[in-house]
């Protein structure tokens, strides 16, 4: 379960470690239709996308692809690619051709069952893109995606997308500063969410969820978060839970900033409805509390110096227990 860790921080610690005159950093988003190989079956895919240039022809991506739902199979995770560029920064066309590794989270459900077996794989993940950058910083491209993957079916994909690219600034976080006033005293932040989770299973139920969490800023680039979370489900889940994540955090502008983590969450799973017998699917609930690792993303934007908005976004990978969580709140830093 750790080996997901060093995909989801490795580019925002490159975003980090970049001398300031190479950050330049885009934000992405594409869709389109992907085949896998053996049985032809097709489904849509997408994916949300961070970018962090690294010299004039190189960059490094982070990105959340989401291979759709095929028959009996969901499959998504997170890649780190690196990117090969025709030219530097600059409206106008560009080729491009990136390889890297994907780590795909896999459901596949027996007939008639309704929590999946879920596979944690790895595969090769390995793009070629043509692009346009518009004068005013938005661009678009088309991209071919192939994935190669171990002990599971690969796909070839097509997709259309759209993004930014922010010019190339070293003071991005003394910005943030000034634009608050006295952003070094800012280190703390309260933030309320509301939103929903979305469980790898069959069919997969929308449940409310709401969250609370307190976050500080250990720098400018680190931050660690303590969440606590409620959410709905089937009787024999989970509904509530802690969460402890450690935050790699980048500054995109005066307001806007964008942040990958990693965690734990600390949950316990309830009795088992009368009558139901969890082995006869394959499932090991013990009632216990039970740690399962989150990875999570997040945008947040300063509406003012002191209030926030921001979305987060946390995978939580335990067994049968893996969900999605999106929630949408507000804080207050001070």
């Amino acid at each position: 379960m750790k080996s997901p860790l060093a995909l989801l921080g490795a580019l925002l610690a490159l975003g980090v470690l970049v001398p300031g005159g190479a950050r330049a950093a885009e934000l992405d988003a594409y869709a389109g239709r992907l085949q896998a190989t053996g049985g032809g079956d097709d489904a849509t895919s997408w994916a949300i996308e961070y970018r962090q240039s690294l010299a004039e022809h190189f960059a490094a991506s982070f990105s959340w692809l989401n291979e759709g739902h095929l028959p009996l199979n969901h499959r998504d995770g997170p890649a780190a690619q690196l990117w090969w560029r025709s030219r530097a920064d600059g409206p106008g066309l560009r080729f491009e051709a990136g390889l890297g590794a994907y780590r795909a989270y896999d459901g596949t459900w027996e007939p008639g069952g309704y929590y999946p077996v879920v596979a944690h794989r790895w595969a090769g993940l390995g793009s070629a893109a043509v692009d346009w950058y518009f004068e005013n910083g938005w661009f678009a491209y088309l991209r071919a995606n192939r994935v190669q993957a171990i002990g599971d079916f690969s796909s070839t994909g097509l997709v259309a997308g759209v993004g930014y690219h922010f010019a190339d600034r070293a003071g991005l976080a003394a910005a943030a500063d000034a634009a608050a006033g006295d952003g070094s005293a800012l280190r703390w932040e309260i933030d309320g969410y509301y939103g929903t989770r979305i469980p790898n299973s069959h069919p997969t139920p929308h449940d409310a969820s709401d969250g609370f969490d307190v976050r500080g800023k250990l720098t400018d680039h680190v931050a660690l978060s303590f969440t606590t979370l409620n959410v709905g489900g089937q009787p024999f889940d989970w509904h509530h839970g802690v969460a402890l994540q450690l935050w790699l955090e980048q500054q995109l502008g005066a307001s806007l900033s964008v942040g990958a983590s990693v965690g734990a969450l600390l949950t316990k799973i309830p009795p088992t409805p009368p009558g139901y017998d969890p082995s006869e699917r394959g499932l090991i609930l013990d009632n216990s509390s039970l740690p399962f690792l989150v990875t999570g993303v997040t945008v947040g934007y300063a509406l003012t110096p002191r209030w926030v908005a921001r979305v987060v976004w946390d995978r939580v990978a335990g067994g049968f227990s893996d969900c999605d969580i999106y929630l949408v709140g507000a804080g207050y830093r001070f």
